[in-house]
């Protein structure tokens, strides 16, 4: 293995950490998590990489979390909770009381708010300027929802800070 490497981490499919540390503590598996009861996985479904987890390093001890990925760093790929989290926005956006037109808006910008890209700032503009023409408590549900996946600029953008 070398002297640095990443030990597999393994995660629900609905995003919640079992373990960072799949190669060197397997005693902390679940096959199915113990928060929410579905499937685990330790590799991404499209191209069998493992998930990343903790950062070992030869004869250093490191209890330090992981951040969760959003996408495999190997096929680029939404992991199952991205999806998850992507389809509950639309699906709640198309339970709004939203014009086509807006639905339509929150359907094509939300994937380019989760990751910055040269398009993150445009679809965050349009998204926040949706949610403030609804207002209201659906409307702030759906802005956790949207801030819970966003890249930390388009946070920023939608917030308005």
């Amino acid at each position: 293995m070398g002297h640095s490497w990443y030990d597999m981490a393994q995660i629900c499919k609905n995003g919640h950490l079992i373990t960072a540390h799949c190669k060197s503590s397997p005693s902390h598996k679940e096959k199915y998590c113990s928060k929410c009861g579905v499937e685990t996985i330790t590799t991404c479904l499209y191209c069998s990489a493992e998930i990343r987890g903790c950062y070992q390093t030869l004869g250093v001890t490191s209890n330090v979390g992981i951040e969760i990925p959003l996408y495999c760093y190997s096929c680029g790929k939404p992991y199952p909770w991205t999806e998850e989290k992507i389809k509950a926005i639309k699906d709640f956006s198309k339970e709004m009381e939203l014009s086509l037109e807006d639905k339509q808006i929150i359907e094509d910008n939300v994937t380019e708010i989760v990751v910055d890209t040269p398009k993150t700032q445009v679809s965050a503009v349009r998204i926040k300027k949706v949610l403030s023409r609804v207002g209201g408590a659906f409307a702030d549900r759906l802005r956790n929802m949207i801030v819970d996946i966003a890249s930390e600029t388009a946070v920023k953008l939608i917030k308005g800070n």
